[in-house]
């Protein structure tokens, strides 16, 4: 039996689902649970997410579940899992997708398949003109690439023998869902079989999901693929409706695992292909055949869903998710749980080949001892120095405001006055004004995102400096403060004292770079206005 972690600071792997029936399958391919007792393990400062842990394979992991379904509730979710658990590695966003019939490639996509992402794109944020839509950005552009572990472990997927690898262990993993004990309230018996081939039915995208039989509701006036159609045959299923099967399209990879079910080749035929491509993530569920066949020719996506574009740009993240309907106008609802649970089989698929980084050596664990002891009293110093920590505001701050989206900020990075401060030296300030309550300092904690994931930026200061970033700076301050104390921070010539400090910092050789971030300066009290300005 494997040991639970000593802290947060140890897991490596989140998995995140938006709906409880896709929590559910996951949770089934768990090892261990390291929560069976109650959390051990809390959370961040803000964070309003519930955690399960356990033993995932080779790893200890993290669960969320999603409050809500889309991007919003996932850019969230994400950013208060990323400040609780700060080493993690590898997200997996899991669960069910609306899959498109056919890849570019003319491989049929079948009910139960799984598709793993390469690129995302956020197919309904762009502009809007009178005879078209144009989405913002391409997807490498607008949410990014995935970061090297992602790509290099995607890159091996995209082998024979890489595909073959995972497709022989999620039938393995599926199987176990599928033999799992029907006892207790966590599963039916029959939950997680396979719907079978009668019930997977691709209707033409121009057929409609109506009454086509009755003359007594909105239907019997639905001619055109663009007519409405009654609220109550939305929810009802193609028998009821009367779904011709005449209208629906042949495919020969169905008919073969059609041939197996008669043979009595059942559990051969459950077997889900995976597919790797690009989604289609948006805030709305795509329920037209015409719109799907649209915007899959158009941007090449392979399936649609909800959540992806939120998570993608907060940490290194795969999505995989198995295809429950066509993302048409047919309702259907019978292939979600195993939908769910093939995509399951496939996550645990992808940690078994996550490659798992080396724990640090006994004389990396001494040192990071030492650290830590040389940490304390830096943060005894750091403590009397300021009363809250800078990071905990920026947390709040953006908790209060409604956390921060990057859609928010993102157009000042492309702004001509912030790329000149960012890119040519000579521009050293960047002055943002605007009335109070405009979002100057939202745009500010963006502005900060962005310089902590820049490689060329050596070293960030708001309020005070991060010591956790630059822990060698911290020796300026403890120099003075081993010989004066608190008093240091008390008396008169504090503010003397202090730009001393700064000064020794920023005059640092290590320093090729340092950026001062400095909000609500029009706040500081008048008669100390010059002050901080003519110091800085």
């Amino acid at each position: 039996m494997a040991t639970p972690p000593a802290s947060r600071d140890e897991f490596e792997v989140a998995l995140v689902c938006s709906r409880p029936l896709e929590y559910n399958a996951i949770s089934l391919l768990f090892d261990q649970f390291w929560d069976e007792n109650g959390d051990q393990y809390g959370r961040a400062i803000g964070d309003t997410n519930t955690y399960t842990t356990g033993r995932f394979g080779k790893f200890d992991v993290v669960l969320v579940l999603l409050p809500n379904t889309g991007k919003v509730s996932a850019a969230s979710a994400t950013a208060s899992l990323r400040s609780s658990y700060p080493a993690l590695r590898l997200v997996i966003l899991t669960g069910i997708c609306g899959g498109v019939p056919s890849s570019d490639a003319g491989d049929e996509i079948l009910l139960g398949d799984v598709i793993i992402s390469k690129t995302v794109i956020q197919y309904d944020y762009g502009k809007q003109y009178p005879d078209d839509f144009a989405v913002k950005d391409t997807t490498e552009d607008s949410l990014g690439r995935p970061d090297k572990n992602i790509r290099s472990l995607i890159a091996v997927l995209e082998t024979a023998r890489g595909r073959e690898l995972i497709e022989k262990r999620a039938a393995d993993f599926l199987e176990q869902i599928q033999n799992f004990p029907a006892t207790g309230i966590r599963r039916k018996g029959d939950t997680y079989q396979y719907p079978g081939t009668a019930s997977d039915k691709l209707f033409e995208a121009s057929y409609r999901h109506k009454h086509h039989t009755s003359l007594q509701c909105l239907c019997a006036q639905c001619h055109e693929y663009s007519d409405p159609v009654c609220e109550e045959s939305r929810d009802q299923g193609c028998d009821v409706l009367g779904c011709d099967d005449k209208h629906s399209m042949p495919r020969q990879r169905l008919e073969t695992k059609r041939q197996l079910e008669q043979q009595g080749g059942s559990k051969k035929a459950q077997i889900p292909s995976i597919f790797i491509g690009r989604f289609g993530s948006s805030d709305k569920i795509l329920k037209s055949g015409e719109h799907r066949d649209w915007v899959a020719k158009r941007y090449g996506v392979l399936a649609f869903e909800m959540e992806g574009a939120g998570v993608w740009d907060e940490l290194p993240c795969i999505i995989v998710k198995g295809v429950c309907n066509y993302a048409d106008s047919h309702n259907n609802n019978l292939w979600q749980n195993f939908a769910a649970a093939t995509a399951a089989t496939v996550a645990k698929s992808l940690v078994e080949r996550y490659t798992k980084t080396d724990k640090p050596t006994i004389i990396q664990v001494k040192q990071q001892i030492e650290e830590m002891m040389k940490d304390k009293e830096n943060r005894d110093c750091l403590k009397d120095l300021h009363q809250t920590d800078p990071r905990d505001d920026k947390t709040r701050i953006q908790r209060t405001k409604g956390n921060l989206l990057k859609d928010s900020y993102r157009w000042i990075l492309s702004h001509d006055d912030f790329k000149r401060w960012r890119d040519n030296p000579q521009y050293r300030l960047l002055w943002i004004k605007g009335d109070p309550g405009k979002g100057k300092t939202m745009l500010l904690c963006g502005i900060i995102d962005e310089i902590e994931n820049s490689t060329t930026v050596h070293c960030l200061s708001y309020f005070f400096c991060q010591a956790t970033e630059r822990p060698s700076l911290i020796s300026y301050v403890r120099e003075k403060y081993d010989i004066s104390g608190k008093k240091l921070f008390d008396d008169g010539n504090t503010w003397d004292a202090l730009s001393k400090i700064l000064m020794a910092m920023l005059n640092d050789a290590s320093l090729d770079d340092a950026v001062l971030v400095v909000d609500a300066l029009d706040e500081v009290m008048t008669a100390q206005r010059n002050t901080p300005l003519s110091s800085i």
